[in-house]
């Protein structure tokens, strides 16, 4: 007897998260995917918000001694030739009031730091590299991997620690929405985009194999 023929479920190509899928072709493979790194964006404005927080909790417990509160002030009241033209509350008011105003600063700091993250993501396909900007309306540019002529990747110590860095791709002038010759600051693990460039590089036809400045483990 003969087995009953079984049906072959097609297997489903890797789809991406973050990029729109529809903007793969019909016989485009997706690869890889990542915003820039997050070490790139949000250090400064966090410590920016940490030390604006700190001053207004200063502020306020300078402002309870001033009005008489049980709590004990840690910054040095005012000197007492300003207590006697405004009074020493009215000034710790106005510190309050730059406080606050300092704070929402800090938050519209954090949240644009946010936001361009948030707006940027970096895909790799089988053919070509692409560089998505957007929420609702969103923007593609794109360097096929037949036009990269190299890659320099640039990473400090620290930077290798958190597995982040800048990377330059050398490639053939465009048209239309075809990238160029850019740098990238922030770029998620660059090690590993630059071997799978040099490996679909090779796949298409190669062409001049992609440099690192840093030397490659064996």
């Amino acid at each position: 007897m003969t087995a009953p023929a079984t049906s072959q479920v097609p297997v489903p190509k890797k789809l991406p998260n973050l990029m729109t899928a529809t903007f793969l072709g019909p016989n485009e493979e997706f690869v890889w995917e990542a915003r820039p790194s997050g070490w790139l964006y949000f250090p400064l404005p966090i410590l920016v918000l940490f030390l604006v927080l700190v001053y207004n909790l200063f502020v306020w417990n300078s402002l309870g001694a001033a009005t008489g509160s049980k709590f004990a002030g840690f910054l040095p009241t005012p000197p007492s030739s300003l207590q006697s033209l405004v009074g020493a509350t009215s000034i710790y008011s106005w510190q309050v009031i730059v406080g606050l105003v300092l704070l929402l600063i800090a938050i519209i700091f954090l949240a644009e730091r946010w936001f361009r993250r948030a707006t940027t993501v970096f895909a790799l396909t089988n053919t070509r590299f692409i560089r998505q900007k957007g929420i609702l309306s969103k923007d593609f540019d794109e360097i096929q991997l037949r036009q990269v002529r190299g890659i320099e990747v640039k990473q400090s110590v620290g930077q290798r620690i958190l597995r982040y860095g800048t990377i330059q791709l050398s490639a053939e002038e465009g048209s239309g929405n075809s990238l160029g010759n850019e740098v990238w600051k922030g770029f998620p693990t660059p090690e590993k985009f630059q071997r799978q460039i040099e490996s679909y590089q090779e796949i298409l036809g190669g062409v001049t194999k992609p440099t690192n400045v840093a030397p490659r483990k064996k």
